[in-house]
C-alpha cells in the first residue's frame, strides 16, 4: 500500500495573522467609537439634568413670587425674603449655592440681577430678578411679578 497523503484543508499561518490583525483594528475602532459614544451620552445628561434643576428653580421662584407680596434682597446677607401676613420664605444666595429656607435647590455657578421698577437694584423691595447660568452653555431665567394696588399706594402714597 502506498501511503496515502490526504491534504488537508487549513489556513496558512499568514492568513491567520491577516485575520488577526484586522480583527483588532476593527477592535480598537469599535472601543474608540464607544468611548466617544459614552462621552457625548455624560455631555447630553448634564445638560439635561441642569435643564431640570433650572426648571425646577424658576417653577419655584415664579410661586413665591407670585405668593409672597412683599419681596427684600438685603445686600449684606444675599437674601431674598417674601413676607405675606401668614408665611415668609427666605431665598440665601451664596457664591456657587442657593438655599431655599435651608434647603440646598441649586448648585452651579451663577450671576444675580435684580430689578424694581424695571430698574437694576442691589437691595430693598425688588418685582424681578435674573439668574445667568455659568457653564458651557449659557442659560438664564428671568422672573417677575406684577405690583398690586397696594404695593402701589404703600411705595407711592395716594
Amino acid at each position: 500500500m502506498k501511503g496515502i497523503s490526504k491534504k488537508i484543508a487549513a489556513f496558512t499561518l499568514t492568513e491567520m495573522l491577516v485575520v488577526l490583525t484586522i480583527s483588532a483594528v476593527v477592535a480598537t475602532l469599535a472601543f474608540s467609537i464607544l468611548s466617544l459614544v459614552d462621552g457625548n451620552l455624560r455631555a447630553i445628561q448634564r445638560n439635561y439634568e441642569l435643564h431640570s434643576e433650572l426648571s425646577l428653580l424658576q417653577q419655584q421662584f415664579t410661586v413665591d413670587f407670585n405668593t409672597f407680596h412683599d419681596i427684600s434682597f438685603h445686600h449684606e446677607q444675599r437674601e431674598l425674603i417674601g413676607k405675606t401676613p401668614l408665611d415668609s420664605v427666605v431665598y440665601l444666595f451664596s457664591e456657587k449655592v442657593i438655599l431655599r429656607n435651608r434647603d440646598t435647590i441649586f448648585k452651579t455657578e451663577y450671576n444675580l440681577n435684580l430689578y424694581h421698577q424695571g430698574q437694576p437694584v442691589f437691595g430693598s423691595t425688588v418685582d424681578a430678578l435674573k439668574l445667568d447660568v455659568v457653564t458651557e452653555i449659557e442659560q438664564s431665567i428671568f422672573i417677575f411679578k406684577l405690583n398690586d394696588a397696594a404695593h402701589k399706594l404703600k411705595n407711592y402714597g395716594n
